[in-house]
């Protein structure tokens, strides 16, 4: 803007005075802006609409800005840079409109877009400065470019030194050395090209004194940047000490080359077995796939281990007497430098994963954007973790809101005509049977609807003929109100009198007779009486709009509804937004042990019981919030449960496009469909009706596609119990009595954490968090993560979990005959259903399918467990291993006492869920839980008839399929074994 006052000032006879300079001035910097915000709106509300279409999305982006700026600068004379640097800031700022698959490549085609622009600058300026601007260059004007040059270093160290205590207040604290690099690195580039080149080119401007001197000064000062700046800024930093690799991220690149190189290993083992590639050169193969540390030193040729935080600091000191370089004990300041970086690293996790739930559609755009900036902004204060108060504001319903509701509820309540009771006098029983008739009430409503359509077309017209007929009309109406009236006060008797509602019709009554009876009074010309009395017909005929105040009464309901829906849709949001954080804490803290390696034990420990302080505390008010409101929660599960399906469908779609069994033409025609669907997903309700809690019975995962008569049985054994708040359900030492299935509400299961979970016998894992599956009540919840009914906070010896509706609580007790040794305390009023431990055993030895499926899904959750600390499946997410293990099946019982079992190559993974085996050939006993090492080829089966989870290699539906025949064979041997009772 600026720019654009002092260009007019250098061509003569365009001078301005101070006032329009002014006013110019904030037409074009605040119009600017305004336009931009405007346009951004409408190009956000356009991106929102599309899903999944890179064209479209290319090209919206592309036109918006061109749009902006031609309009902003040809229609409204405001400044079309600013227009456009609004709109792109607020489009990034509102970047999850666009389709998550869209946004990497739309980030690509601006990129080159941009890239483009700045050579094709450079080029310009570079073709106009020979041909125009050297002819007409002095000597003196080589010294003005260095005296530019350095002023401008100068300026700009100054504004950055006063502008250093702001920032400060502000959250983003800058020390001297910051300020030096900030003023060194501040390059110039294609904007101070493009302005000398509108300089160039304005007509009225002298070339020879003006636009050749402001396009080579500016130029110079732009290569001096690039020639002295850029090729320094290095050594800089260096003499600054601000070059220095911090030690975590040493540690961090040691740990991951050493992963890489591990990796590489495996690799290269497996294709020495492969037939076309085994009679490789190998070496030649290692020496070129070799990966070197970038950041190693000749001290770190030692090991890192998790407890070799001196060895890991890379700080040595040479012993006196031997002259020998030894590593030496940390500083509590660096120690303080490592807990930092390993505090912003667990940050960055979790903002990579409310990116990833995003691109999967398991995060609303707001939900995600209101996250990121929350981890932000915490990133820039140190010390600080995100909790439960930063996030909680978000699902408090406003209180404005719960004022309206109130008022609503209270003028609802003003109309209690309906409780009045009958009339016991025969002259009384007709009008009251009229008065409390829903279809008298409509028609009064119609009455008044177009009694006010009449009074507006009165206050409209000056016709006289027209004048009479609306009087004539507003006697009827006015009869038809004193007949209600009448009708109302002979039926509901003095009650009428007790409803503000009908006080308020009475009053509207009286201003209707003193309406008419002023009518009546007046002559029928109005040549005779004085201005005042028009003035008193003009007023009354105003308040006869008054009398549509009634239908007041019929909004009021459907304002309730609008409030109730803004007031769902709030907590919808701050639902959502907890249970990303919770998704996002959850892995984090399974990256933590690889995150937090550099820092001491204790530190580690205290920023991870912090972290899962907070994710307790957000599971404990989501499930509150659930309790209170549970369409809410209800609607979000709905949401993920659709999308997750959805994208489990996209996915297979891929796989089969890539193994060649579809079409890509045909499988475009499925990606459509499934798009479709995805885009509805945006219009679900902000709450759904609870289900019955026989449905949610039905729809457990080992309850689910089962025979109808085995539903039926269950049923009948289960019965419906409900506990109040504080109310213990379980405790421990008592012997399991039976299963519960949750319903509704929030129990807390604390239990001792006494025994660890046992992994592979080559994988070293330190403190394992302890097994559900190692108590006796072992409470079994649902098999998507979104439910958040699996956190545990490890607090001592003890856990403390959380679980919701859907939770299966204490059968692994009765399935291991074994005693409680855990509470279940009732954190809200719960409903859950009770299944008797002789009931369920009677299920079982009717239906086996029944207990099967408890042991599948009892193993399928320990096999996530113990599955995600062996090396290959830490980097996946809980999901991904849910889904790799949704194939999985309890292998057949043995018939001996002492068989053997087979392990193939179609088992991916084998891990024992109950009881005691021993590999065949070393005699090692293994006990559960735990996974059976991949050399082992054959299992002695002990007595008690052990439980192994076998996951299947191959694609998940065939894995579903080999679970879904296990099931049938179940149903088959039940059947079998029936018939041969009857017999």
């Amino acid at each position: 803007v600026i720019f654009n006052v002092v260009l007019l000032e250098l061509i003569p006879g365009e001078s301005q005075t101070a006032l329009q300079i002014f006013t110019y001035f904030i037409r074009v910097a605040f119009g600017g802006p305004a336009f931009g915000y405007l346009m951004a709106k409408v190009t956000i509300f356009w991106l929102s609409h599309v899903f999944n279409d890179a064209l479209v999305e290319i090209t919206i982006t592309l036109a918006s800005t061109y749009v902006t700026f031609y309009i902003g600068e040809a229609f409204f004379g405001v400044s079309g840079v600013l227009a456009v640097v609004t709109l792109g800031i607020e489009i990034n700022a509102r970047r999850t409109n666009i389709s998550p698959e869209v946004e990497a490549f739309l980030h690509r085609f601006w990129s080159m877009l941009g890239y483009l622009a700045n050579t094709l600058i450079f080029i310009l300026v570079g073709v106009v400065i020979a041909q125009r601007a050297f002819s007409d260059v002095e000597d003196i004007d080589w010294m003005f470019m260095v005296a530019l040059y350095i002023g401008v270093m100068v300026i700009r160290f100054f504004v950055v030194g006063v502008l250093t205590p702001l920032l400060t207040r502000i959250g983003y604290t800058i020390d001297w050395k910051q300020v030096i690099v900030i003023t060194w690195g501040g390059l110039r580039g294609a904007v101070g090209l493009a302005l000398a080149l509108v300089v160039v080119q304005t007509p009225g401007v002298p070339l020879d004194t003006i636009g050749s001197k402001v396009l080579f000064h500016t130029a110079g000062i732009v290569i001096l940047t690039l020639l002295v700046n850029a090729t320094t800024i290095k050594y800089l930093l260096k003499a600054l000490g601000m070059s220095d690799i911090s030690n975590a991220r040493r540690l961090t690149m040691s740990t991951a080359v050493r992963r890489v190189r591990e990796a590489k290993m495996r690799a290269m083992s497996m294709l020495k077995s492969d037939r076309f590639l085994a009679d490789a050169n190998w070496e030649i193969v290692e020496w070129k796939t070799e990966i070197s540390d970038p950041y190693r030193s000749e001290y770190d040729e030692m090991e890192y281990t998790e407890n070799s935080l001196v060895a890991a600091s890379g700080i040595h000191s040479q012993c006196p007497r031997c002259e020998t370089e030894v590593p030496r004990v940390p500083h509590p300041r660096e120690l303080a430098e490592l807990a930092e970086e390993v505090r912003i690293r667990m940050i960055k996790a979790e903002k990579t994963s409310y990116w990833r739930q995003f691109e999967q559609g398991m995060l609303g755009r707001d939900a995600v954007l209101v996250l990121i900036n929350l981890a932000d902004s915490i990133m820039d204060t140190s010390e600080r973790l995100m909790t439960v108060s930063d996030i909680a504001p978000f699902w408090k319903i406003p209180t404005i809101l719960t004022k309206i509701r109130q008022w609503i509820e209270r003028a609802i309540n003003w109309k209690a005509s309906s409780n009045a009771p009958p009339p016991t006098t025969k002259c009384c029983k007709l009008p009251y049977t009229i008065v409390t008739n829903s279809v008298f009430e409509w028609l009064l409503f119609g009455v008044i609807l177009v009694n006010g359509i009449c009074t507006t077309i009165e206050l409209s017209i000056s016709d006289q003929t027209g004048l009479q007929v609306l009087e004539y009309l507003n006697f009827a109406f006015g009869a038809i109100y004193c007949v209600e009236a009448v009708l109302k006060i002979i039926g509901l008797r003095l009650h009428y009198f007790r409803s503000k509602w009908n006080l308020f019709d009475l009053l509207i009554l009286l201003v209707t007779v003193v309406d008419i009876v002023v009518e009546l009074s007046l002559p029928d010309s109005t040549t005779y009486f004085s201005p005042a009395a028009l003035r008193i017909v003009r007023v009354m005929r105003i308040l006869r709009v008054g009398r549509v105040l009634r239908l007041v009464k019929l909004a009021l309901p459907l304002l309730i509804r609008l409030v109730d829906t803004i007031i769902n849709r709030r907590l919808r949001f701050g639902y959502d937004i907890g249970k990303g954080f919770v998704v996002g804490e959850e892995e984090m803290l399974q990256q933590f042990d690889r995150i937090g390696s550099v820092v001491h034990k204790s530190i580690a420990q205290e920023l991870r019981r912090r972290s899962e302080a907070t994710r307790l505390d957000v599971i404990k008010s989501l499930g509150m919030m659930r309790k209170e409101h549970p369409g809410v929660a209800l609607s979000v599960k709905t949401h993920q449960a659709i999308r997750s399906v959805l994208n489990h469908c996209r996915d297979t779609i891929k796989h089969l496009v890539e193994g060649g069994l579809l079409d890509e033409t045909d499988a475009e025609k499925l990606f459509q469909e499934i798009e479709v669907e995805m885009k509805k997903l945006e219009r679900t309700p902000a709450s759904l009706p609870p289900p019955d809690p026989h449905v949610i019975l039905r729809n457990l995962s080992w309850l689910s596609h089962l025979e109808e008569s085995v539903l039926n049985t269950i049923q009948g054994f289960a019965d419906l119990v409900q506990y109040e708040h504080g109310d213990v359900m379980i405790s421990k030492g008592d012997e399991s009595k039976g299963i519960f299935i949750i319903v509704s509400g929030l129990v807390q299961v604390t239990m001792s954490s006494d025994s660890n979970p046992t992994h592979h016998a080559d994988t070293k894992v330190e403190e394992a968090p302890p097994s559900a599956s190692d108590v006796a009540l072992s409470p079994l919840p649902p098999t998507t993560s979104s439910q958040f009914t699996h956190s545990l906070l490890k607090l001592d010896q003890t856990i403390v979990d959380y679980f919701g509706a859907g939770s299966v609580m204490g059968e692994m007790g009765i399935l291991e005959n074994k005693s409680c040794n855990a509470t279940v305390e009732c954190e809200t009023d719960v409903q859950a259903f009770f299944i008797g431990q002789q009931d369920l055993a009677d299920i079982i030895a009717q239906f086996p399918v029944v207990g099967e499926r408890l042991w599948r899904i009892s193993g399928i959750r320990m096999a996530t467990q113990l599955l995600s600390q062996l090396p290959e499946y830490q980097d996946w997410p809980t999901s991904k291993l849910m889904l790799l293990c949704e194939g999985a099946y309890i292998a057949p019982p043995h018939s001996e006492p002492a068989s053997t079992f087979e392990i193939t190559d179609e088992h991916k993974e084998v891990v024992l869920v109950w009881g005691e085996v021993r590999c065949l050939n070393t005699r090692e006993k293994l006990t559960a839980p735990c996974i059976v090492p991949r050399n082992v080829r054959y299992l002695l089966m002990s007595t008690g008839n052990p439980k192994l989870l076998l996951i299947p290699m191959g694609d998940t539906s065939e894995n579903t399929e080999a679970s879904g025949t296990q099931d049938k064979v179940l149903l088959y041997r039940h059947k079998k074994q029936s018939m041969r009772e009857k017999l």
